[in-house]
């Protein structure tokens, strides 16, 4: 394995040889790490306290990751439902064809002199559309 925690192979001995990690880069990640890992058992020990729990669960790390930096643990995020957006009707599509026909081609009814009420139909106000064409 490449490190104690996972079951990956481990790299071939060039590889790790080809790369070296700077030890400013390496304090970095691991201020970066500590932050990452502090404020998340921050929020989890928040979590616990707000259910009245003693313990931390992992499902309470689990929701700050998801909350927080959208990264979906699997078996913990069942009931956290992604937004779905609704399908749009057959009415709504009708008028977003009508609109979407206007705008390319402009009708010589526009030009009409604002505020003439015999261009508009003699009815003042937006646009009506009838559903079909």
């Amino acid at each position: 394995a490449c490190c104690h925690c996972c079951s990956h192979p481990p790299a071939p001995l060039s590889a790790r040889q080809a790369f070296r990690m700077q030890p400013e880069l390496q304090e970095q990640l691991t201020k970066l790490t500590e932050a990452f890992v502090s404020e998340a058992v921050d929020f989890g020990c928040a979590l616990a306290a707000r259910r009245r729990g003693a313990t931390l669960r992992p499902s309470d790390l689990a929701l700050f990751m998801q909350r927080s930096h959208h990264i979906y643990v699997p078996g913990f995020n069942k009931e956290y439902r992604q937004y779905k957006r609704p399908v749009p009707s057959e009415l709504h599509k009708a008028r977003t064809v009508l609109v979407r026909k206007a705008q390319l081609h402009p009708q010589p009814q526009a030009a009409a002199v604002a505020g003439d009420g015999a261009a508009a139909g003699g009815k003042a106000g937006g646009v009506r559309f009838s559903g079909a064409e």
